[in-house]
C-alpha cells in the first residue's frame, strides 16, 4: 500500500505475507511461517508477535471498515486474523475493535504438536479447534 505524502514524498507499507486468508477478494487474514520452533520469546516470534503483526492487521482493518462503509455495527462485528507458524507450534492473534478509535489484538496461548506419536493426539485437537475458531471468524 502506498499513498502520496507530498510532491515526491510516498510512504508505502509493504508486507511479506505467507499465509493469505481471503474471502470475495478482501483479506482476512494471513500468517507467517517459519521452519523451526525456538522458544516463545524467540526474536522471530517476538517480531512477529509484537511488531510487524498488529500493524498488518490495523491495515487490513482498515480497509475492511472502508469496504463496509465504516458502518459502526458492521465495523464491531468485524475481526482480522494472523496465524504464526513455527515448527509445529502455531499461534493465533485476532484484531477488533471494540469502540471507536480503539482497536484490541487477543492472541491464543502458543499451541506445540508433540512429534512423539503417543502425545501427537493431545496437541493436535488444539490446534485444529484453533483453526476452526479461525475460519467462523471469516465466516
Amino acid at each position: 500500500m502506498s499513498k502520496q505524502l507530498g510532491e515526491n514524498l510516498v510512504a508505502s507499507h509493504h508486507y511479506q505475507k505467507k499465509i493469505e486468508i481471503e474471502k470475495f477478494y478482501l483479506e482476512y487474514g494471513c500468517g507467517e511461517a517459519s521452519k523451526l520452533y525456538t522458544g516463545y520469546n524467540s526474536t522471530k516470534i517476538l517480531r512477529e508477535r509484537e511488531l510487524k503483526m498488529p500493524k498488518m492487521m490495523k491495515d487490513q482493518f482498515d480497509n475492511l471498515c472502508i469496504h463496509m462503509g465504516s458502518k459502526e455495527k458492521k465495523v464491531r462485528k468485524l475481526e482480522t486474523i494472523r496465524f504464526i507458524h513455527a515448527g509445529l507450534s502455531v499461534l493465533l492473534l485476532r484484531l477488533d475493535s471494540p469502540a471507536r478509535y480503539v482497536s484490541r489484538i487477543s492472541r491464543s496461548k502458543m499451541l506445540i504438536i508433540l512429534s512423539n506419536i503417543s502425545k501427537f493426539c493431545k496437541g493436535v485437537l488444539p490446534a485444529i479447534i484453533l483453526a476452526w475458531m479461525a475460519k467462523i471468524c471469516v465466516l
